[in-house]
């Protein structure tokens, strides 16, 4: 319960000071970040020590990357909301294998993107793409969306976050607030991202998940926002709007998951977010309308999914608390929406359809060669470690074998050693001595059997000193 509360502390400490942050970006995580950590308190009752270091650090990074002066801090904020995020998805449901995939895939695929990010900060006249393609692998937008859907594991609060102002948003946030980012971006880069948007959408409404055709969606979206980097305030303003909405609309869908089933209030208030989303992103791009038509498919067929709750039906334990109520109202009471009635009856027929196409079954995944790419080469490289490693450990065995060898025998050269010195050339030395003694004291007369071995020793000489000399 302790670490529990720490959520609660958390959420008020942000929602206080996100009044007095100015700054769009940096007051749209705060202000979101704290509501997640107020829902979190009832939808996650364990884990909360996890939840709110993983919070916290993806705030501190999303303030580091907009507030920073040079390109390192800018990066140290751009790596800190990723490794949040990391830890969110490792160990908000728990370490298992599953878990691990998700969130390793996730950091590797985020990492490339650091790679093209660090290539374009170190020269950005020379490769100002690299800032575009860090952009789209931090958000996810296809054909990178994989790994967003895979991040799908973990539970709605984290998915909220992911999704709305941290981990995502700071892909197509970078430009906006780095101008230099988006040099040389044309009219045919910004016709590649409407293209992309179509494929998102295409994407929505074949997922199976309804959690995972809110991640296509986010893909969508962004990418739209991405198609608007020529229009600055544009593009931000459309950022905000699908961060608050996107935030709303993961938190209802958790809820919503948990208790099976939905009310009527929930799926007006559901009609209502998904109109407001679909509405708000569209831009009057023929591309983007058609984008935001195929959203407005997939949202629709997510709903779908969930049945009205029937009579004498059991009530969710929670249900006095009405948490995604008060967030959805909060979300949208924050959220700068662009809405207009006209534009939103554009879309209802389609959402309308949706539903009804929730009953079909359509199920494919365009990202599905780019996520097979992606678990070969990781096969390769970890089936590669492995091997070098039986390697390593086979030549270290082998250097212990050589180097046990090779200390026996330098033991016994040694050994050796010592007995040649003691029993061999020290012998020979005390029979010098002896010699030089006797050849320096003529006084002392030599004994029958000393001359006899000085006349064979000199016998034995000569003979040597005469066969070398032939």
């Amino acid at each position: 319960m302790l670490t529990r509360s720490l959520l609660i502390v958390l959420a008020i400490g942000l929602g206080v000071g996100s009044f007095a942050v100015q700054e769009p970006l940096a007051r749209a995580a705060t202000q979101i970040t704290a509501v997640v950590a107020f829902y979190t308190f009832f939808y996650a009752p364990a884990r909360g020590l996890l939840y709110a270091f993983g919070y916290g650090l993806a705030v501190t990074g999303v303030f580091l990357f907009v507030s920073g002066k040079s390109w390192l801090e800018i990066f140290a904020g751009w790596e800190l909301v990723s490794v949040g995020a990391w830890a969110l998805i490792v160990g908000a449901r728990g370490v298992s294998r599953r878990s691990l995939e998700a969130a390793f895939i996730a950091f590797i695929v985020n990492r490339v993107g650091d790679v093209f990010w660090l290539m374009a900060a170190s020269g950005a006249e020379a490769f100002p793409e690299g800032f575009w393609i860090a952009g789209l692998v931090k958000a996810g937008i296809f054909p990178f969306t994989f790994w967003l859907v895979q991040a799908m594991y973990a539970p709605a609060p984290v998915s909220a976050l992911l999704h709305s102002a941290l981990l995502v948003a700071l892909g197509v946030y970078g430009p906006l607030r780095y101008p230099e980012w988006r040099v040389g971006f044309d009219a045919g880069a910004q016709k590649a991202a409407e293209l992309l948007a179509v494929c998102a959408g295409i994407g929505a409404v074949g997922s199976r998940s309804p959690k995972v055709a809110l991640a296509w969606t986010t893909a969508a979206h962004l990418a739209g926002v991405v198609a608007l980097w020529p229009q600055p305030e544009q593009a931000q303003q459309a950022l905000l709007h699908h961060s608050y909405l996107k935030a709303a609309l993961f938190l209802l869908l958790g809820w919503v998951q948990r208790q099976g089933y939905l009310t009527l209030w929930e799926a007006g208030l559901a009609a209502v977010l998904a109109g407001l989303l679909v509405a708000g992103a569209h831009t009057g791009s023929p591309l983007l309308a058609i984008a935001e038509g195929l959203n407005a498919l997939a949202l629709g067929r997510l709903w779908g999914r969930f049945s009205l709750r029937r009579k004498g039906a059991a009530a969710d334990p929670y249900r006095g608390l009405s948490a995604p109520l008060f967030l959805a109202v909060f979300c949208l009471a924050e959220g700068y929406l662009r809405f207009s009635v006209p534009e939103a009856f554009i879309f209802l027929p389609l959402g309308i359809v949706g539903v009804w196409l929730a009953k079909v079954q359509l199920y494919w995944r365009l990202d599905r060669p780019f996520l097979l790419l992606t678990q070969d080469t990781l096969h390769a490289w970890l089936t590669w470690v492995r091997y070098w490693a039986g390697m390593e450990v086979f030549l270290g065995r082998v250097f212990v074998r050589v180097a046990q060898r090779w200390i026996r025998l330098a033991y016994l050269s040694g050994l050796t050693e010592v007995a040649m010195t003691h029993r061999g050339w020290r012998a020979m030395a005390r029979r010098a001595r002896g010699a030089l003694a006797v050849f320096t004291a003529p006084n002392e007369p030599l004994t029958y059997a000393q001359a006899l071995r000085w006349g064979f020793l000199l016998t034995l000489m000569t003979a040597i000193v005469w066969r070398f000399l032939r």
